[in-house]
């Protein structure tokens, strides 16, 4: 699956108008550059606010990062309180983090957007494997049975983190 734009069909154009030596220093180019991918960099931190939170939530280990909004936890705790969800200590959940959209990369039926790979090898970086607390708003789930949560690493919200770095 690829990302197609509108950038894409005029390079297929330039392309076919090259000659055959220029052709091969493209390409040339093109392996180099793509040897050069970046790694992910989830450098800047987003302000600490678990504090600020209602009192109640999920305390919850990652069990798979599905792409870069969206996780599969086990429940391993209920802290009482309106920011607390109604799961049972445990069970598995998928989750969508609230308040943030990335590329999509698995949905079907969609292709994989531009830098949703990208978003998804961040979302690996910071949680693959990670104890987190889940922090539910308004509504307990979406049109997809998937739990809505804010998802807290310490005190800082993993949501955000995507967003300052780029990510989401």
């Amino acid at each position: 699956m690829r990302c197609v734009t509108g950038g894409m069909i005029v390079l297929a154009l330039a392309w076919s108008l090259m000659s055959l030596p220029l052709r091969a220093a493209v390409c040339a180019l093109l392996v180099i550059l793509a040897s050069c991918s970046a790694p992910v960099n989830l450098s800047l931190q987003a302000p600490a606010t678990a504090p600020g939170e209602p009192p109640g939530y999920d305390s919850a280990t990652v069990l798979r990062v599905v792409d870069g909004d969206t996780i599969d936890v086990r429940i391993d705790a209920v802290t009482p309180g309106p920011g607390a969800g109604d799961v049972t200590v445990g069970s598995r959940y998928r989750v969508r983090f609230l308040g943030i959209d990335t590329p999509e990369t698995v949905k079907p039926g969609t292709p994989v957007q531009c830098y949703g790979r990208q978003a998804s090898a961040a979302t690996h970086a910071l949680l693959d494997g990670a104890s987190v607390r889940l922090v539910k708003d308004i509504e307990e789930t979406d049109q997809y049975d998937r739990l809505l949560r804010y998802v807290y690493l310490g005190d800082e919200m993993a949501n955000a983190r995507l967003v300052v770095n780029g990510y989401a």
